[in-house]
This record gives structure tokens, C-alpha cells and sequence, in this order.
């Protein structure tokens, strides 16, 4: 769609290397994606997410999917600008909505979803050229 886009993003568990390159082990609390970059995901002393005022980020739990979705927005709206010529130049809307997929039926139907989901483009109420609902 020229106004969104869709994605589907799978969660595995992390697998831990010994010395020797061998899994030790599987930590199922350890998965998702982290963001280190400066203001995303600071932490307290007591391990908790805190906010930054300097650079007015707000909270985001490390190796979470939130996480994942501000340095995705963060790396494509570099991306866009550096091409554009357009620095700091907002790209995209605030949040993002997430839905679990939890068997093979919600995920083929989803897909189906996702690959049909342009032809709508022409009715769509965010298309430009239809009055909004809104």
C-alpha cells in the first residue's frame, strides 16, 4: 500500500553458544530484537527501562518487539532522508499495531491478506482521492 505497509515478523527462541561453538542451551525469555541506540531502551540501575529527557525517547523494553519496530522506523527514516535530502524529516505515523499469529490457518490467511491488501488502494479512505470518514 502507498500509506502502510505490512509485515510479518517471527519470534524464535535463542539458542547459546558455548566456547567451543556448541548450543548450550535455549532461553525462551531472550527473544526479539533490541535497539541500543542512545535514548531507546536506557536502563536503570535496577534493570528497568527508563525515560531519557534529553533526548525525549520514550520507554522501550530491550529485545522486545516495540524495540524492533523503533529501529526498523529509525534505519528506513534515516534511509529515506539521506536519499531525499530531507534530515530529521518525519516519515512515519506514531505506533504501530500488532496482532499474534498463533497457527498455520491465521497465517495463511493473514498472507492472503497482505497480497490482496493493494487492490483495495483505489477504495481505501486514506486514498487521497476519497472524502475521509474522519
Amino acid at each position: 500500500m502507498p500509506n502502510h505497509f505490512h509485515g510479518i515478523v517471527f519470534i524464535e527462541p535463542v539458542a547459546y553458544l558455548g566456547a567451543n561453538n556448541h548450543d548450550v542451551g535455549i532461553n525462551d525469555h531472550a527473544v526479539g530484537a533490541q535497539v541500543r541506540a542512545q535514548g531507546l531502551a536506557p536502563l536503570q540501575s535496577n534493570g528497568l527501562p527508563q525515560s531519557d529527557a534529553s533526548t525525549n525517547m520514550p520507554n522501550r523494553k530491550p529485545r522486545s518487539l516495540g524495540s524492533f519496530i523503533a529501529g526498523f522506523k529509525m534505519a528506513v527514516t534515516k534511509r529515506i532522508n539521506l536519499l531525499r535530502g530531507t534530515p530529521r524529516v518525519p516519515i512515519w505515523q506514531r505506533n504501530y499495531y500488532e496482532h499474534i499469529i498463533r497457527n498455520e490457518a491465521a497465517l495463511y490467511k493473514i498472507r492472503e491478506y497482505v497480497q490482496t491488501n493493494p487492490i483495495s488502494w483505489n477504495t481505501d479512505q486514506l486514498h487521497p482521492y476519497n472524502p475521509s470518514k474522519w
